[in-house]
Parts: C-alpha cells; sequence; structure tokens
C-alpha cells in the first residue's frame, strides 16, 4: 500500500483496540506489537494506538509503547485515546513521557464511539483537547497551539452544540 502510494500520502495503520478489547478483554502486548511489526512489514511508518474503550492505564501505556519502539523503532507512534474511564488525558500524558509525539485528541472531549448502540452507552469521547494543550504546556512541551485560541475554539464548539462540552480547563481556567 505505501509503496503503491508512492509518497503521494502517508498510510496511517491503525490499532483501535491496542489496551483493551470490548468482546475480548485484556489485548495482550505481544499481539500488539505482532500488528505493528505487520504495518511496518507493509510499509506503513505511522502507527495509531487507540484505546476505544478507555481501558488503558498510564503503566500499560508506557509499557505498550516501549515495547513498540523496540520492536519498531522507526515507526512514529500516535497515541489516540478515549476517556471512557476518566484516564484519557493520563494515558496521552503518559504516552507523550514515553516518547510518542503525535496525538490524537478532540474538542470538549468529544468524538465518536464506534458501535455505541452495541457496546458504548454512556461512553466519552476523545480526550480533551483543551485540556490536553494546558497539560502540556504546563509541563514545558511545546506544542504550537495557542492555549487561548484552543479555549475560544472549544468555547465556540459548545455554541454550535448547544451544550457544554467535557474540557476542565475551560470550565476552571488555566492555570
Amino acid at each position: 500500500m505505501a509503496r503503491l502510494a508512492g509518497g503521494a500520502f502517508r498510510a496511517v495503520g491503525t490499532i483501535s483496540v491496542a489496551l483493551g478489547c470490548p468482546f475480548e478483554g485484556a489485548v495482550p502486548e505481544a499481539r500488539v506489537v505482532e500488528d505493528a511489526r505487520r504495518f511496518a512489514g507493509l510499509g506503513v511508518s505511522r502507527i495509531a494506538l487507540g484505546d476505544t474503550v478507555g481501558a488503558g492505564t498510564p503503566p500499560a501505556v508506557r509499557s505498550l509503547v516501549a515495547a513498540l519502539r523496540a520492536a519498531v523503532p522507526d515507526a512514529v507512534l500516535i497515541a489516540h485515546f478515549h476517556d471512557s474511564r476518566g484516564t484519557g488525558l493520563a494515558n496521552t500524558l503518559a504516552a507523550v513521557e514515553a516518547g510518542v509525539t503525535h496525538l490524537d485528541s478532540a474538542l470538549g472531549g468529544t468524538g465518536g464511539h464506534p458501535a455505541g448502540i452495541a457496546y458504548g452507552e454512556g461512553f466519552t469521547g476523545n480526550t480533551c483537547t483543551e485540556d490536553l494543550v494546558a497539560a502540556l504546556h504546563a509541563m514545558g512541551h511545546e506544542t504550537g497551539l495557542d492555549t487561548g485560541r484552543v479555549l475560544a475554539a472549544g468555547r465556540e464548539a459548545e455554541r454550535m452544540l448547544g451544550r457544554p462540552l467535557g474540557s476542565r480547563v475551560l470550565r476552571m481556567g488555566n492555570a
């Protein structure tokens, strides 16, 4: 696939339930590593790690990232975590501390939940962008984003959707 693209685009391989599956439960780290190696073997250089149901914990994230760094050292890892159990931000920051530089998030913590009617009723969306940017800046990481503008975008998202969203920083202010 990557070879056929001829450099016209970058393929991203996504491992959707890297930290827990709603049907099978715990996902062995070795299975995720095997999937990542398969992607790398196909020429896919970007691998997204999805915590689709928010089952991950910071120690599990750090362990998985370390295993993937050893197995596919040239791959760009992307953290795509849901906040279903309130650990999305902590897990994303754990990924950053483990060396992940590409992060997915959503304004106000919105974001779909696949097959929500089948298993995800009541689950929240993705890691909240406003909270993530504020936390990264507080930790000394440069994001290239202006916190004030991100917060303004979060307020606009709330206005457009007609309801409060999940940003804690938007509610309490940026320290």
